[in-house]
């Protein structure tokens, strides 16, 4: 026994009714054959049904005994039961049918709407009921009701005819033209042509409510209806017998067949041809197969199974395609969905090896835009996901130009997503756009987490800070504000205004810091700067530091030039200066080997005095050159 635990968003495809008796003496069985959808896609495997007439589409009164079928085999989507709900419940009158639908022992019924109207083919049953056998001798004239369907003869010269007559004329003799109601011969139609018909008072149709039948080879071609209610536009219903619409000014072109009738069920609807398609109020389908356009000014051109929901929506085309908002698209493919305020699906989506390896795209957010591809989401009003495969785009008016798609070799899901508002993502694989007006080149595993960040491209780089840029190369790091690393493999500028340039594993840590290239160098200080080499390491504010090899200490034989501020006192000339204006001096460490470019700037505190100028600036034994 097939068990699934919940049993989502079954809906019904589509309806037919497929009579199986031929003949009264059959008794009251018909068969019912449609279609369900499970998800997304059609049903498959084994369920119970349980089918039941009403007088009315909602509401009303049960007719006959409900009818279960149990572990009913449904078989991509399509099944076929036998429905019998006793006599005497085809009686003439409307009916309709309720399906409920559970999976094989799953718990309770899940009923399905609307309910089915049921065509005229099971009222033979009630014209089976009728049986005229054992009636004998003379009968008043009262109990001859209805019609005849046989000749009457009168063999009997007293015999007298009354009322009116109908039939072929054979036989007849001395009939002169005021027997016809004092028309001549050319005012009938006639198979050769008429000449001087009247336009406005001659036609050729029906003076009461009664429809217009055109029939070939004896089935009906062409049936011309009366609008309902009286005093609308004709329906104009061609094609199989099966056909039928309700309200006025609809028409069907033809197509049809038993069990997959085109429907027109509101007014001025057109269907023009396919079979199993219904219309709904100034909705037109083109042909097809199973398509719904049910909105109101809906439109489908073509396909199998499109839905087109939402007033003013349309499916060009496809399998499958659903269109739920107020003037979405889908212009083709299958399995896609614009369920968003004007949303639009391009094309794309499909299936895989398998009925359940669905691709659809999604356009779900209101004026969303996926333009093909598969399995894309655009799900945020004005979100777009250009094409490609797997790309998800939630953030307001963010976008996805392409890339993502399906490793070859893995067969791993690779999908970009743009999750800020206003963010971009043009290409590559598994990247992310977090932030507002975040960008993504390109590249593969990049992210631009925080506002207004930047990674251009590359691979495995983190752009995280506000208006934090990463210009591409290998896991490298953008992690404040406005910091900056242009390039290179594993370099983080991880600090407020912080820059790498590029190189190779360099690390700035401070304030507006800056590290051009080279390999392992890392800057500690504040505004300090390494213009390149390898395993420099300024700390100090400004400090700007060179290393040509490697050295055993971090710092040994570097370069440096320091900025000293002070303003010196007349009353004291010799004043030790801080090498950032603060009150921290600089403090050189024992067996440390350093050299220094001083640059002493003094200014007077009064134009007419000469400014004192005097350095006091004494190195520890341990560490003088």
């Amino acid at each position: 026994m097939k068990t699934i635990s919940v049993l989502t968003a079954i809906s019904l495809l589509g309806v037919s009714l497929l009579l199986a008796p031929t003949s009264w003496a059959q008794g009251t069985e018909f068969t019912y054959q449609g279609m369900l959808n499970d998800g997304t896609g059609p049903a498959n495997g084994s369920y119970d049904l349980r089918l039941t007439v009403y007088d009315a589409l909602t509401g009303g009164a049960q007719k006959g005994n409900a009818v279960t079928n149990t572990a009913t085999a449904v078989n991509n989507g399509w099944f076929a039961v036998t429905l019998d709900p006793g006599a005497g419940v085809f009686d003439g009158s409307a009916r309709w049918l309720e399906i409920a639908v559970r999976t094989n022992g799953g718990g309770s019924y899940t009923t399905l709407t609307p309910r089915q109207a049921i065509t005229p083919t099971p009222y033979a049953i009630h014209a089976g009921q009728v049986n005229a056998a054992g009636v004998v001798g003379s009968l008043p004239a009262s109990a001859l009701l209805g019609g005849y369907p046989g000749s009457v003869q009168f063999t009997d010269w007293g015999n007298q005819f009354h009322g009116s007559f109908q039939g072929d004329g054979s036989g007849l003799t001395g009939v002169n033209a005021w027997a016809l109601n004092g028309l001549t011969a050319d005012r009938f139609w006639q198979t050769g042509g008429n000449f001087g018909i009247a336009p406005g008072l001659d036609y050729l149709g029906t003076a009461d409510p009664n429809p217009l039948e055109l029939r070939v080879n004896n089935q009906r071609a062409l049936l011309v209806e009366p609008s309902v209610p009286a005093g609308g536009t004709p329906n104009l219903i061609g094609g199989h017998s099966v056909n039928s619409a309700s309200g006025s000014g609809n028409v069907i072109g033809g197509g049809g067949k038993n069990a997959f009738p085109n429907q027109a069920i509101g007014d001025h609807g057109v269907i023009g041809g396919g079979t199993g398609n219904t219309v709904g109020t100034n909705s037109v389908v083109g042909g097809g197969v199973g398509n719904f356009a049910v909105g109101q000014q809906a439109a489908i051109g073509g396909g199998e199974a499109g839905i087109a929901q939402g007033n003013h929506s349309t499916v060009g085309g496809g399998k499958l395609n659903g269109v739920t908002g107020e003037f979405g698209t889908i212009a083709g493919g299958s399995y896609n969905q614009a369920h968003g305020y004007a949303a639009v699906v391009g094309g794309g989506g499909g299936i895989g090896p398998t009925p359940m390896d669905i691709y659809g795209n999604q356009a779900l957010g209101n004026w969303s835009v996926v333009g093909g591809g598969r399995l894309n989401l655009a799900a945020n009003t004005f979100a777009t996901a250009s094409g490609s495969g797997y790309n998800h785009v939630s953030g307001y008016a963010a976008t996805i130009a392409g890339g993502g798609g399906l490793d070859p070799n893995l067969g791993t899901l690779l999908t970009n997503r743009a999750s800020g508002s206003w963010s971009v993502i043009s290409g590559g694989r598994e990247n992310s756009a977090d932030g507002e007006s975040a960008t993504v080149g390109g590249g593969e595993r990049n992210t631009a987490l925080r506002k207004w960040a930047t990674a251009s491209g590359g691979t495995g780089n983190q752009s995280l800070g506000e208006s934090a840029t990463v210009g591409g190369g290998f896991y490298n790091t953008a992690d404040f504000s406005a910091s900056t690393v242009s390039g290179g493999e594993e370099n983080g500028a991880l600090s407020q205004h912080a820059t790498v340039g590029g190189g190779v594993g360099n690390c700035v840590h401070r304030e507006a810091a800056t590290i051009e290239g080279g390999a392992n160098n890392l800057s500690d200080g504040p505004y300090a700067t390494v213009p390149g080499g390898r395993e420099a390491k300024p700390s100090q504010y400004g400090q700007l530091a060179l290393a040509a090899g490697m050295f055993v200490n971090p710092g040994d034989a570097q370069h440096s030039i320091f900025i000293l501020r002070g303003v010196t006192d007349p009353t004291t000339p010799a004043t030790k200066m801080a090498l950032d204006g603060g009150g921290t001096m600089l403090a050189i460490q024992p067996n440390q080997t350093l050299a220094f470019d001083i640059l002493l700037v003094a200014r007077p505190t009064r134009t007419c005095h000469r400014a004192r100028i005097h350095s006091d600036f004494t190195l520890p034994a341990s560490s003088r050159t």
